[in-house]
């Protein structure tokens, strides 16, 4: 079985929506762990409305406000399934998810399966898909480690399905009191202790892009994200350190690069973006980065040692382009 946990906080417009998606998953053997981090509006409401006339297996658990990490932590502690996965409730799955997961697991000995993401405009709705066979690939862990890192894969929390006993055997869990990235840290600390990981490059995670969703937010908080980076340094020191040098080459930097270009993508004035730059240590970590082996990173890192403002400016032009996509699917 799987447990599929979903931390749930204030997202009355959405969660209906990601219910819906896993009643058309071609794979059945699952329970919902929806946990209520303290809502304050109907999002449990309309989970315990939803559970009555459902087939699932939906298990609402309610909890005091105490951040998402810490949902995610209680929805493990409650899980049932030899394997579990991580959806956040303004998101959606594919109708094959789940399966495509399970069978690319099954079909390679793996710990872990890892699919593709699509991301959705703020108005998207499930859309029931016929099953369909996805080929997986097989990484060993520290190539898995190095494709994260260089972000030649690109998974996020929710596009994974993972052994629990892979969580529960390396004593991995979520670091509470940390606002971004604490997704990212629990991936390479998954990967770090998996033997094998099964790729499957289709999106079947339908990660929703809304104009108040955390992902869209910039602000000092997510320097939070590069102090557990840098606590990652340590811990690949002692677990894994064939891999640790190549962290402490470009892990931070590379979270520090994401981040600046979300600053330039959320800020409409030059002087509000490069207002933010100190606090990173922007340039510094940027000519880390002239050596990072995807050219786009690299060049644009080169682009802002060279002229920020050039680099702002390309930033901004390129988001545009992306939110007009986005509001047109």
């Amino acid at each position: 079985m799987i447990s599929v946990i979903i931390p749930l906080y204030n997202v009355e417009t959405y969660v209906w929506r990601c219910l819906q998606s896993f009643e058309t998953q071609h794979f059945t053997d699952f329970e919902l762990i929806v946990v209520n981090d303290g809502s304050t509006d109907k999002s449990a409401c309309l989970v315990e409305d939803y559970a009555k006339t459902s087939k699932m297996n939906i298990k609402l658990i309610h909890q005091v406000n105490a951040g998402v990490s810490a949902a995610r932590n209680t929805g493990l502690q409650h899980a049932a399934g030899r394997y579990v996965c991580f959806v956040d409730s303004d998101d959606m799955a594919s109708s094959n998810y789940l399966s495509a997961l399970f069978d690319g697991i099954e079909r390679t000995s793996a710990d872990v399966a890892l699919c593709g993401i699509k991301l959705v405009g703020d108005a998207a709705s499930p859309i029931h898909e016929r099953q369909s066979q996805h080929s997986a690939v097989k990484c060993s862990s520290g190539e898995a480690l190095r494709r994260f890192l260089y972000r030649d894969i690109a998974p996020g929390i929710g596009s994974l399905l993972i052994k629990r006993d892979v969580i529960s055997e390396n004593n991995i869990a979520f670091t509470t009191g940390y606002r971004y990235s604490e997704d990212i840290e629990v991936i390479y600390k998954i990967f770090a202790h998996a033997t094998v990981i099964a790729c499957i490059k289709e999106p079947l995670y339908l990660y929703r892009i809304r104009p108040n969703s955390a992902m869209s937010l910039v602000d000092r908080k997510r320097l939070d994200g590069v102090k557990l980076m840098m606590y990652l340094e340590d811990y690949f020191d002692k677990v894994r350190p064939d891999f640790a040098p190549d962290f402490r080459a470009y892990g931070v930097a590379r979270l520090v690069w994401a981040i600046i270009w979300q600053v330039a993508s959320a800020n409409e004035r030059y002087s509000d973006f490069i207002g933010h730059m100190n606090e990173y240590n922007a340039a510094m970590h940027m000519r880390r980065l002239h050596s990072f082996p995807r050219k786009v990173v690299a060049l644009s890192a080169l682009a802002y040692t060279y002229s920020p403002i050039m680099y702002y400016k390309l930033v901004r032009a390129l988001s545009f382009l992306k939110r007009r996509s986005l509001t047109s699917s």
